[in-house]
């Protein structure tokens, strides 16, 4: 009889146990692990505060001008140079978030060429399964000539 009672008390043991993983809650689970998007490569938990313009120019080596802003006629200059080194045709750099612009200064066969553009510095959020994350949105400003163009 104590043997039977015991049979008993673990066989109500084990159904208890295993109530608490039907299934059904496997399959919620499954569904959290299924809808959960990873983070991306870079994503930290903090709003970037800059981010990465790159620059492309065209050889020969042109004045560079950077401009905070969205125009160039209006907007504040950052920087005024030349490409960092000879034959370097791209480089970057890293500037607080918002819009830029850019503009080239080429001299070809005696005529003056100016190439102009611009791009935003951003940042995106991303809904993950650990929270929301952020990752930087870089820019790029293509200064390069097109030599189909050019005055012959």
């Amino acid at each position: 009889m104590l043997f039977f009672r015991h049979r008993t008390w673990m066989l109500v043991a084990l159904l208890w146990l295993c109530s608490g993983f039907t299934c059904q809650d496997n399959n919620e689970y499954n569904d959290y692990q299924n809808d959960c998007t990873l983070p991306p490569s870079g994503c930290t938990s903090t709003v970037p505060s800059t981010a990465v313009l790159t620059i492309q120019v065209s050889d020969p080596a042109s004045l560079v001008s950077i401009y905070k802003g969205p125009y160039f006629e209006t907007g504040t200059l950052i920087s005024k140079d030349y490409p960092p080194g000879v034959g370097v045709r791209t480089w970057s750099m890293s500037l607080p978030l918002g819009d830029y612009s850019a503009t080239a200064m080429y001299i070809i066969n005696g005529d003056t060429i100016v190439k102009v553009d611009g791009d935003n510095l951003d940042y995106t959020s991303h809904d993950t399964c650990n929270g929301t994350c952020y990752t930087a949105d870089n820019g790029d400003v293509d200064l390069r000539l097109d030599t189909d163009k050019l005055p012959k």
